[in-house]
């Protein structure tokens, strides 16, 4: 075994192994599918068995869920930090899809997480996961309510819920199976959209940030007007 790779005795080694099995996991994210990502191979690609990267993160999904938790965190830091362009909903989705693209694996594996990433994992690395994901959703939504104050009466939850759910949906779009990619390149009625995740993102986000602005009241700023009354036409005796 690598001289990196014996136990580790103290916090600061254990912290220095498991960052290199979080990398190792990032590395290999880059040409294989979140689903298809197995612990028997990060174990072999790290230099251990899987025994003893057990000892480091309960499971599969406890590593890939540590990502998503940096991940997560860095895209609403670069979302935030550009405040000075967001001045509408239309440029406020711009950003949130550009930010979103620049980061390849924080869409894939957002898809994954409640059907797969919250499954096998402790009730410990739920409330860690929760806790500092919860306080990166609020700082995002009141960035939104701050940049879009229009928005601010949109309840949070389908506010942000819909962000991510049009993240996750124009990711796949642009990253189609092999096989669609043929399929559309045989017969020209199956569209294929790959490559086009930024601008389907940002397009479904802006429909999805104006339709969540709260709309006038019908008969709003109208004059009311009394109904006409019709008079009786009086019968013949």
């Amino acid at each position: 075994m690598p001289e990196s790779f014996r136990r580790a005795h103290t916090d600061e080694q254990r912290k220095i192994r498991s960052e290199v099995i979080l990398d190792t996991t990032r590395r290999m994210l880059a040409t294989t599918r979140v689903p298809d990502l197995s612990l028997n191979a990060i174990a072999r690609e790290v230099g251990l068995a899987k025994s003893n990267v057990l000892r480091y993160f309960h499971s599969r999904e406890a590593i890939l869920l540590s990502l998503l938790t940096t991940e997560y965190t860095t895209w609403v830091t670069n979302v935030t930090a550009t405040a000075n362009d967001c001045t509408s909903p239309e440029a406020l989705a711009a950003v949130l899809a550009q930010k979103a693209c620049a980061q390849p694996l924080f869409p894939p594996l957002l898809s994954e997480l409640t059907n797969t990433l919250e499954h096998n994992i402790t009730v410990d690395d739920v409330v860690n996961f929760k806790t500092q994901i919860l306080h990166q959703v609020k700082t995002l939504t009141d960035f939104v309510h701050e940049t879009c104050p229009e928005l601010s009466e949109c309840p949070d939850l389908p506010l942000i819920a819909g962000i991510h759910a049009h993240i996750c949906y124009a990711w796949g779009v642009g990253h189609p199976a092999p096989t669609l990619v043929q399929a559309s390149a045989t017969n020209s009625a199956i569209p294929s959209h790959a490559g086009q995740q930024e601008d389907i993102m940002r397009e479904l986000i802006t429909a999805h940030l104006r339709g969540s602005a709260p709309r006038p009241r019908a008969g709003m700023g109208r004059t009311r007007q009394t109904p006409v009354t019709r008079r009786r036409r009086r019968q013949p005796r």
